[in-house]
């Protein structure tokens, strides 16, 4: 039933042709799979098994064949054939063809069969715009994570928040595109999905976020007599330097009744090692970004590690040298050091700043996690020590 109430959400409407007469402009001899982009086929509605890619475009010959497997049957029944033959018809490009084609679908979703799944994904995606698009959205983000579409539907209801520049609704574009970004999916274009989420949740971070910006996102603490800043971040589990960014503060000094934005909630970092990429959340939402190098040959370890140690122009503990100090170019640890508590199998390992960006992106550290300077600038005074870090294949 639940896909009934999805039928009513603008699958029939005039949006739907203009996104099929948008994507009329791929020319005949293009991929067909240009115009209905990745969407999910799974024989299991709560499995994501395939997308419209795996399903070849039938030969024209084949056309009648599959008219006549689905004459006279009410979906679910017959509905292989009329995945099939959607896709025969996206290859024509026409409006007959479009009309025909979103008649398919809708009888698809009304049948609520393991294709419905898929048959509402592709209607999301390209068939609905405004509002129905964004009811359509929220339906399928109802349904939870396993939904087809989840995340397409996760970035179109932030893309409608972020419109509006009350902070209500930015927070709420920051929470979704955050969902977005951390979802786990099998999509071949996985990594353009989050450079391109990203694009979008810096500048929120930035103006709502990491600012002295009052919202309801965070608490506010105003200042008493007797209080120092490292008190106070103390009591929050944060850092001086997190309180310093977020403020606005040159320096140490503040004043009773002072009022300062506490950045609450545990921060944690996450590296994806496939995609020499770090992230790090506050909560469960996305804080901040950057490209690393990793260790030569597979050489930074998996698991989960803590940040023990903090160093501003760290000094390099050389096995067999010693101390090897910040400016010497022997030293490879760059503007900030990171450094994880030692486990019964680990130590040395940290996360650290280099003066070769080139390497960034590559495998060519001893083992540690190496940022661009300017980077490492960044994530330090947003890491309070006792941060998890976890590293992942």
């Amino acid at each position: 039933m639940r896909w009934l109430l999805l039928v009513g959400l603008g699958l029939l409407t005039y949006g739907g042709w203009k996104y099929w007469e948008k994507d009329s402009s791929v020319g005949a001899d293009d991929d067909n799979s240009a115009a209905f982009e990745s969407v999910d086929s799974p024989d299991d509605p709560s499995t994501r098994e395939s997308d419209s890619r795996d399903i070849p475009v039938p030969d024209a010959s084949e056309e009648a064949s599959l008219r006549q497997q689905i004459a006279g049957t009410k979906s679910p029944n017959g509905d292989e054939a009329r995945q099939k033959l959607i896709r025969l018809l996206q290859s024509k490009r026409d409006a007959a063809a479009t009309s025909e084609a979103r008649q398919l679908l809708t009888e698809m979703i009304q049948g609520d069969g393991n294709r419905a799944p898929w048959a509402a994904s592709l209607s999301f995606r390209n068939f609905e715009e405004g509002e129905a698009r964004i009811e359509r959205a929220r339906a399928i983000v109802g349904m939870g994570d396993r939904a087809a579409a989840y995340v397409d539907a996760l970035e179109a209801l932030a893309d409608d928040e972020a419109k509006s520049t009350t902070d209500s609704r930015q927070l709420r574009a920051w929470e979704l595109y955050s969902k977005a970004y951390f979802a786990q999916t099998d999509e071949d274009d996985e990594n353009n999905r989050r450079m391109r989420i990203r694009k979008k949740l810096d500048p929120i971070v930035k103006r709502i976020v990491l600012s002295p910006r009052h919202t309801s996102a965070f608490p506010i603490y105003k200042v008493k007599s007797g209080d120092s800043l490292d008190a106070i971040a103390r009591k929050h589990k944060t850092t001086v330097a997190t309180i310093q960014l977020v403020n606005r503060l040159p320096g140490t000094v503040i004043h009773p009744k002072q009022t300062l934005k506490i950045l609450s909630g545990t921060v944690s970092i996450e590296v994806d090692k496939s995609e020499f990429r770090l992230d790090v959340r506050i909560g469960d939402k996305y804080l901040y970004s950057s490209p690393v190098g990793l260790g030569k040959d597979g050489g930074t370890p998996l698991g989960e590690f803590t940040i023990r140690t903090k160093m501003e122009q760290p000094t390099w503990f050389k096995r067999g040298v010693g101390e090897v100090e910040y400016g010497d170019p022997e030293n490879p640890l760059g503007e900030r050091w990171l450094g994880f508590e030692e486990t019964q199998e680990y130590s040395g390992y940290g996360i650290h700043g280099t003066d070769q960006p080139d390497t960034i992106g590559t495998e060519s550290s001893a083992g540690c996690v190496r940022m661009r300077n300017e980077d490492v600038i960044g994530l330090y005074p947003l890491i309070p020590r006792g941060t998890r870090v976890i590293i992942r294949e």
